[in-house]
């Protein structure tokens, strides 16, 4: 291991962990598998609670503990409500109103 690291300029732990792959491409380095409490389906709860009563982060949090799931974290909350696009809530709110922006004049 050390002859195809020095061999290479890589390191011994990069060389023992390519050794057994197909190609020497650089993987990604994100989580593949995220680890949620919250099922896809009570996520989709949480979103739409979200959505629909434009709470703020800790009121949301209290729901949850309450009657979702009283182990879900405060990140992981805000976490979920950036993958789904919630997190800010003017933005929600700004989606709700009917009433169109004017519009401006350069």
């Amino acid at each position: 291991m050390t002859a195809l690291a020095e061999l290479y300029n890589i390191s011994v732990a990069t060389a023992r962990k390519w050794k057994g792959r197909d190609n020497v491409l650089d993987r990604s380095h994100w989580a593949h598998d995220l680890g949620t409490i919250l099922s896809l389906a009570k996520e989709v709860v949480m979103v739409e609670i979200r959505r629909l009563c434009l709470l703020p982060l800790n009121g949301l949090v209290s729901i949850t503990h309450r009657f979702i799931h009283a182990d879900a974290s405060r990140s992981g909350l805000s976490r979920l409500l950036r993958r789904a696009g919630g997190a800010k809530l003017a933005d929600l709110a700004s989606k709700d109103d009917s009433e169109e922006a004017p519009k401006k004049t350069f």
